[in-house]
């Protein structure tokens, strides 16, 4: 679970820096996508894991 002073502080790292998080929406039901995110809608199969943020660039099968 996340604790709210996480949470905080992350989007408050994301403000200094001058990022937004934003994430493309997949219409899939597989079950990969619980643990990634596409991070951009021009390359589609380019994915961040949601728990050590590592850029996957082969993928859903490569996270798999």
């Amino acid at each position: 679970m996340n604790n709210p002073s996480s949470v905080a502080s992350a989007l408050a790292a994301n403000e200094v820096a001058g990022t937004t998080a934003t994430q493309v929406v997949i219409n899939s039901d597989d079950p990969a996508w619980a643990h990634c995110f596409c991070p951009d809608a021009t390359k589609k199969h380019w994915l961040v894991c949601k728990y050590c943020d590592k850029l996957l660039k082969a993928g859903i099968t490569r996270v798999k």
